[in-house]
């Protein structure tokens, strides 16, 4: 696996311009871990809303027959 990433440009806010060279390897790598990091991150929002609806009490509803 080779990636390789080189200054391209240094600005003078202390970021900079880059280019990035990989080889298919590093493409597969870097896709995966992308698609695992949100897939994860995803779960976890769902877990948190699902313990945050645990812990809060339903209201009811005013259901009025007319």
């Amino acid at each position: 696996m080779n990636i390789r990433i080189e200054i391209v440009k240094e600005n003078p806010d202390g970021s900079a311009e880059a280019k990035a060279t990989y080889d298919k390897e590093a493409l597969e790598y870097m896709v995966e871990y992308a698609i695992t990091g949100m897939l994860t991150e995803y779960v976890q929002k769902l877990k948190k809303e699902k313990q945050d609806a645990k812990a809060k009490p339903r209201q009811k509803r005013n259901t009025k027959n007319s």
